[in-house]
């Protein structure tokens, strides 16, 4: 969580890595099954990460979040 949470930070500078942990781990609890890593298949590190719920009430899902390390902007990762 600290990794996804300082990607998350670089993404949006108007959070800290803290807020983003306190918030993104109440929802990785719940919706563990909306919370992916995104990896650099040449290593294996983090590079990314993608956090979702789905609402209780009907059947719709969001994403929260979704961020990926500045060192792999504009390499086609979202196509």
């Amino acid at each position: 969580l600290p990794v996804i949470a300082h990607i998350f930070e670089q993404a949006n500078p108007n959070t800290t890595a803290e807020a983003i942990h306190k918030y993104t781990l109440p929802v990785l609890q719940e919706f563990p099954q909306f919370c992916w890593v995104i990896l650099n298949s040449k290593n294996s590190k983090i590079i990314g990460g993608i956090t979702g719920v789905i609402l209780k009430d009907r059947p719709t899902g969001y994403i929260i979040d979704i961020a990926v390390d500045s060192s792999h902007h504009h390499q086609n990762l979202g196509h």
